[in-house]
């Protein structure tokens, strides 16, 4: 393993010494960092440079592959504000698969370089947690490993959540989306802009459906007992469980029932239902809310 521990006045040695190939760093009055590398610079001459540019320790393993013969495509360079440096390189990284992974006591982290595509579950186990009212502030920090909870309001069915939010989280067991049954809450976890696309999809699923609105209505009686109707009713209306449910219905979960309640000073019926279940209800109430036939009436005439 290579450790770079920096002190203050390495980054003026390095603006001075700096050979062409490596990074050249310097800041300005206005608290804003240049950073340069020429064409073919070698990913740890650059991952030293971190050190220097940022006072962090860094530390590798050179005999890494990904680590080790990676070298920058392009020349780069770009002027930052000084609190961004570490941001930038680690985006930079991002594009070879290594990742950043602060270890340590705060304040005094040491920086492992990891293969983002190994099965290290130090990246995972050193998941920085973010509220996810403050995830917009994670959205262009590229390599920076984050967890958040997501509370959900209108979706219940949170595995067939997690297959269709899975699809735009990371490869290789890095993207992690676990359901939280009782509590109808998500955790997601997975580099910041990644966690951040979707939260943004799930707040998109997560709204009601028009057609699952509900709305509040009585209907007063002229017959028919409210109690016996109320019955009668619920029976009638309570949805039968579908024997293979559309992967569409089952995302939301199982419908709720109407609800009817009898109200007998008024012999009157308390509705709460989505509005397509309200005008059937309405319909039965106008079918069965009629007077009582009498013996008399049902009896066949002379003749018959």
């Amino acid at each position: 393993m290579h450790a770079i521990r920096t002190l203050p006045w390495v980054v003026a040695l390095m603006i001075v010494l700096a050979p062409a190939a490596t990074a050249v760093v310097a800041e300005d009055e206005g608290g804003t960092v240049e950073i340069k590398h020429e064409k073919n610079t070698k990913i740890t001459d650059i991952l030293d440079s971190i050190g220097a540019a940022t006072g962090k320790t860094i530390v590798y393993d050179p005999s890494n592959t990904r680590v080790g013969r990676a070298v920058l495509g392009s020349a780069f360079r770009k002027t930052v504000p000084k609190d961004r440096v570490l941001d930038t390189y680690r985006a930079l990284l991002s594009f070879y698969e290594l990742t950043l992974v602060p270890v340590g006591p705060k304040g005094y982290e040491i920086y492992l370089v990891i293969d983002s595509r190994s099965t290290n579950n130090l990246i995972r186990n050193q998941a920085e947690f973010v509220d996810d009212k403050d995830l917009e502030r994670y959205k262009d920090r590229d390599g920076v490993y984050i967890a958040t909870v997501v509370q959900l309001n209108h979706l219940t069915n949170l595995v067939n959540l997690r297959q269709a939010v899975g699809g735009v989280m990371s490869p290789a067991a890095i993207g992690r989306v676990h359901e939280v049954p009782g509590s109808n809450t998500v955790i997601l976890m997975d580099y910041a802009p990644t966690v951040y696309a979707a939260v943004q999809l799930i707040r998109k699923m997560d709204v009601p459906r028009k057609q699952d609105e509900r709305v509040m209505t009585t209907i007063e009686l002229k017959y028919a007992p409210a109690e016996e109707l109320a019955v009668a009713i619920t029976l009638l209306v309570k949805p039968d469980p579908p024997a293979q449910p559309s992967r569409r219905a089952a995302s939301y979960g199982t419908p709720r029932p109407a609800r009817i309640v009898p109200y007998g000073p008024r012999n009157a019926l308390l509705i709460y239902a989505t509005k397509s279940d309200l005008r059937h209800i309405e319909g039965l109430v106008a079918d069965l809310d009629r007077p009582a036939k009498t013996q008399a009436s049902i009896e066949p005439g002379p003749g018959r």
